[in-house]
């Protein structure tokens, strides 16, 4: 199930990245990592399925593209039926919990919670990534433009969350 590119580099199958850093970095992102996350999956399936679809544009209007990702995760597992089932309530609860972006703020901090249906999906995701590639990427470190969304996002997500905690307080 592992494919090459031009560059004969064994790609894994979809994004890998590690549960605790899709976290981190959707939190302090304010959700953008996800978008990023969207990209990095449709444009492995874009190389291995040799189809003509748009990665950018399948990543940003994931609301629309999210399901067929998931389905996609799903399938590649092996067991149809029950993550099937899994594909599903992830694609229903991200799309609420991002919708809720859109809400009056404290409540849009809720969204921040929309990464939560990402990770089962995402460690099914490096489940197949290491069955099919056992030696690919982990992705798993903090580097780069990954330091400076922290720096920068990070206290605002604080300050967000902080912001929720002190309406509840008072209410």
């Amino acid at each position: 199930m592992s494919y090459t590119t031009d560059k004969n580099l064994i790609q894994p199958i979809f994004f890998p990245v590690s549960l605790w850093k899709l976290a981190l970095m959707s939190v302090c992102t304010v959700g953008l990592y996800q978008v990023y996350w969207f990209y990095g999956n449709w444009r492995l399936v874009k190389l291995r399925e040799r189809r003509r679809l748009s990665a950018p544009w399948r990543s940003v209007l994931g609301v629309l593209f999210a399901y067929p990702l998931f389905r996609r995760i799903s399938r590649a597992a092996g067991n149809p039926r029950g993550l099937a089932c899994l594909a599903v309530l992830a694609f229903l609860l991200w799309v609420g919990l991002s919708l809720v972006a859109y809400a009056p703020l404290p409540w849009a901090v809720v969204s921040l919670a929309s990464v939560i249906p990402l990770l089962p999906m995402q460690a099914v995701a490096n489940s197949v990534n290491i069955r099919a590639v056992p030696g690919h990427i982990s992705n798993s470190r903090i580097r780069g433009w990954n330091i400076v969304a922290l720096v920068v996002g990070g206290p605002v997500a604080l300050l967000n969350l902080l912001g929720f905690a002190l309406h509840w307080a008072q209410a």
